[in-house]
């Protein structure tokens, strides 16, 4: 079941896929998936929602399987409170991975030891970019934002999202938390966590970093730890994972 070409990887994988390709998982991927997970799938009434979750679910666990080197419905997962997935702790294994969507694109990062988090954002021009900058974001990043352009605020608005989100989920923090607490940067050339409820220092402890993924979306990962570096799996070497199913 182990395919070597993933087993040896830098600090962080990032893996991505276009769930509009993988169709075939439907069929030949529900198999794999945990009871839970069937039930919740048969409990989804939107079709297009029902085949994204399946297809997710099923990636997600073929990726798990290569790094485990065990079968694909042999892998265990468990829920935080806020809903982020991790490995049972009877794999004994310091495995971290999470994951994103955004319609139909999808991304996982894997890595080891430290806490990670990856968002993905889609640009969608029809949003009420004052209204939710209002209400999520810091008083220096609702004024950096309107010191732009039209066209770069709707860019740098999903980038500060994806990298708020990013941090949220690596921290394993939800939105009650509060977006506004999480200042980072406000441009399309540098990512940084500027401050956390108001605390420049603790910064230092995280790793922050944009993702070009896939065009008009927005996508960051952070992870609690040094600065890691990246690998961004190709369209082959995930294509090979997805056809194991």
């Amino acid at each position: 079941m182990q395919d070597s070409s993933i087993t040896e990887y830098p600090e962080i994988d990032l893996w991505r896929v276009d769930l509009n390709h993988l169709s075939h998982l439907e069929k030949t991927g529900f198999a794999l998936l945990s009871d839970d997970e069937s039930k919740r799938i048969d409990s989804i009434v939107v079709e297009k929602h029902r085949q994204r979750v399946i297809r997710s679910r099923v990636v997600l666990r073929l990726l798990l399987a290569n790094y485990l080197s065990i079968f694909p419905n042999e892998v265990l997962l468990e829920y935080e409170t806020l809903g982020k997935p991790y490995l049972h702790p009877d794999h004994q294994s310091d495995l971290q991975f999470n994951l994103s969507h955004s319609d139909d694109y999808w991304i996982c990062a894997v890595t080891r030891r430290y806490e990670i988090g990856v968002d993905v954002q889609m640009r969608k021009s029809k949003v009420d970019f004052q209204g939710i900058a209002d209400r999520y974001y810091s008083a220096s990043e609702k004024t950096n934002l309107q010191e732009l352009t039209v066209s770069q605020r709707v860019r740098c608005f999903f980038d500060v999202w994806a990298r708020k989100e990013a941090f949220l989920k690596a921290s394993g923090q939800g939105l009650s938390f509060g977006l506004d607490k999480i200042e980072v940067t406000v441009n399309a050339v540098e990512a940084r966590i500027l401050s956390i409820n108001g605390d420049s220092e603790v910064t230092r402890e995280w790793f922050l970093r944009d993702l070009e993924l896939f065009e008009e979306c927005s996508a960051a990962v952070v992870q609690h730890g040094p600065n890691a570096r990246i690998r961004i799996k190709s369209a082959d070497e995930t294509e090979q994972i997805c056809s194991t199913a």
